[in-house]
């Protein structure tokens, strides 16, 4: 949602930028009366810019320490890759003494490669993506024939060792897909063989204890409950304070000040 707010006001603010442009050229008014207002709206830019690139910083290395080896290193390359960019961009290249004439060549040079590298890494890791795909269908292609058991074996170590619980939209279709074999079994089994009713509420009982560990422990203590319930899969704060609530009768603030105290 923040995204969404954040790609909305820059929108807005260009299209107010473009348009005071457009009314000063067909001179509807006057350039003098809103030079301010021009300046203003050139800083707000590029606050909100250096916003969005620590957002999408933060999308890239969010669940870390909690992904798969694979995942960790598609999140490796492409964090990397992006503070280089922004570093030699940012920082390095407009430190460097030059003449009027060669800055302009330099920034071209200099931007062109970034660009050139972030598109490498893109590629690089939907490789990674396609490979672990292919790796995945070869692995349970000979999954129908399991046991109902078997299956649900399958199913705890996709949420206990790949830790799936952790994508926000985790839908029954994806393990299902995981897993090569039909929603039904999926439900069936659940319904059968576990105590959970539906497939989120299987889902939301390993996020729960991930997000209570994530609550109490050291490097995590300090962490807002927004983070924590991102941190945990949750798609929002109020799903993860109703299902927090309804699981363990208590907030998620409560349960970490219990924890405290004890």
């Amino acid at each position: 949602m923040v995204h969404y707010a954040f790609a909305g006001t820059i929108a807005l603010l260009v299209l107010l930028s473009r348009s005071i442009d457009i009314f000063v050229t067909l001179e509807w008014i006057d350039y003098e009366t809103v030079i301010w207002l021009k300046r203003s709206l050139t800083e707000m830019l590029r606050l909100l810019s250096s916003g969005v690139l620590v957002l999408a910083f933060w999308e890239i290395i969010r669940s870390y320490s909690s992904s798969s080896k694979s995942v960790q290193t598609q999140k490796w390359v492409i964090a990397s890759t992006m503070v280089i960019a922004v570093i030699s961009t940012r920082v390095i290249v407009p430190s460097i003494p030059l003449t009027p004439e060669n800055s302009q060549w330099v920034f071209v040079i200099v931007r062109s490669i970034a660009a050139s590298g972030m598109l490498i890494s893109i590629l690089f890791v939907l490789w990674l993506q396609n490979q672990n795909r292919a790796a995945l269908e070869l692995n349970t292609q000979s999954r129908e024939g399991d046991t109902d058991d078997e299956l649900l074996a399958s199913m705890q170590s996709l949420m206990k060792d790949d830790k799936r619980y952790l994508q926000a939209e985790l839908k029954m279709m994806d393990i299902a897909n995981a897993l090569s074999v039909p929603e039904y079994r999926i439900s069936r089994i659940l319904k059968e063989r576990t105590d959970f009713d539906n497939f989120n509420r299987f889902v939301n009982h390993f996020r729960l204890s991930h997000a209570k560990r994530l609550l109490v422990e050291e490097n995590s203590k300090n962490w807002t409950i927004l983070v924590v319930s991102m941190e945990s899969g949750f798609s929002s704060l109020a799903t993860f304070n109703r299902v927090f609530k309804m699981q363990e009768s208590c907030t998620p603030n409560e349960y970490r000040k219990a924890a405290v105290v004890n």
